[in-house]
């Protein structure tokens, strides 16, 4: 049997994790995303979607590797922003195999006219467009449904947005917020949201001018005549541990930044919560009730971030807030 004839287009791969299955009967449905139909599917082909914790979106057509994995990545951001909005638990992934299979095993089955893809990617991967290439898989899991709407309405209203605008250390953010969604230990989500939060609060810094301020003090104080050395040192110190901005402090002018100081309040009990948890082992019988709470203090906080780069991109209504 000849080799595989290689093709002059290429098709992405974009596979990731559910919590909550989908609750759609047929093996594969298509959606509009930027004007092209996307199939998505179980990763099993013969398993209807409800059945599926592991979904794979494709589109071929593409006439390089490069345009596809572009495209791909763009859907995998508008997928993990959706996914935040409507509270849908999900694993976007890092590109990295679960699943791989030996070359000599992938060369065998070709000498028998069968194409198998040598590994089962976590994330975005791009393939020859060929409807005979396998991907190899194993899969077991628990069952649990969510409906498809509006997370795949979302997933195509968000890619025709302007998510260029979205920097990627607030994507991070989002990845960070999806792995505590995704999360079953409730004692993890409360650190994971956490986490996302303070990652992104920690954009905020000391401004040009008041560096500036702190600089020129140290310069009095090395130039001064009227203190002693020790004095001069101590001083000096005392300013250079005022430069990495507390991420306390760091947080509540954050969210001054958003306009949700009100939140503040909340958020500062939720550190007193989060330290007794993790550092002395109180309110466990409340783990639960305090992951809930941070969960929609992160994901009002994480999506109005989105919405201050892109206004009204990320949907608000999954996170109500007590103080609204």
């Amino acid at each position: 049997m000849p080799p595989h004839d290689k093709t002059s287009t290429y098709r992405l791969r974009f596979r990731f994790r559910v919590v909550a299955f989908l609750d759609v009967e047929g093996t594969s449905i298509t959606f509009s995303v930027g004007g092209r139909e996307v199939r998505l599917r179980g990763q099993d082909p013969e398993i209807a979607i409800r059945n599926s914790n592991w979904l794979v979106a494709s589109l071929g057509g593409f006439q390089s590797p490069e345009q596809a994995r572009n495209w791909a990545e763009r859907l995998r951001r508008a997928t993990a922003i959706a996914a935040a909005g409507t509270r849908y638990a999900i694993d976007v992934g890092d590109d990295r195999a679960t699943t791989a299979v030996s070359q000599i095993l992938v060369d065998q089955l070709r000498a028998q006219g069968l194409t198998l893809h040598p590994q089962n990617v976590h994330g975005v991967d791009v393939l020859e467009d060929d409807d005979d290439i396998r991907v190899p898989l194993f899969n077991a899991s628990i069952i649990v449904h969510s409906k498809p709407q509006p997370f795949l309405s979302d997933i195509e209203r968000i890619f025709s947005g302007n998510l260029d605008k979205i920097d990627d250390k607030t994507y991070r953010a989002i990845l960070l917020f999806d792995a505590a969604l995704a999360s079953a230990e409730p004692l993890a989500r409360v650190v994971l949201m956490v986490a996302a939060v303070e990652w992104l609060a920690e954009q905020g810094s000391w401004s040009s001018l008041q560096k500036d301020a702190l600089s020129a003090a140290k310069s009095v104080i090395a130039g001064s005549t009227t203190l002693e050395p020790p004095e001069r040192d101590e001083l000096s110190s005392a300013i250079d541990r005022l430069y990495p901005r507390s991420i306390r402090r760091a947080v509540r002018l954050f969210l001054e930044e958003l306009g949700l100081a009100s939140l503040w309040p909340q958020w500062d009990q939720l550190y007193s919560d989060r330290s007794g948890l993790v550092h002395e082992g109180k309110g466990r019988e409340r783990v639960t009730q305090i992951a809930d709470v941070a969960t929609s203090l992160a994901g009002r906080i994480v999506l109005a971030t989105i919405n201050r780069a892109v206004p009204n991109l990320a949907r608000l209504d999954a996170y109500p807030i007590a103080a609204d």
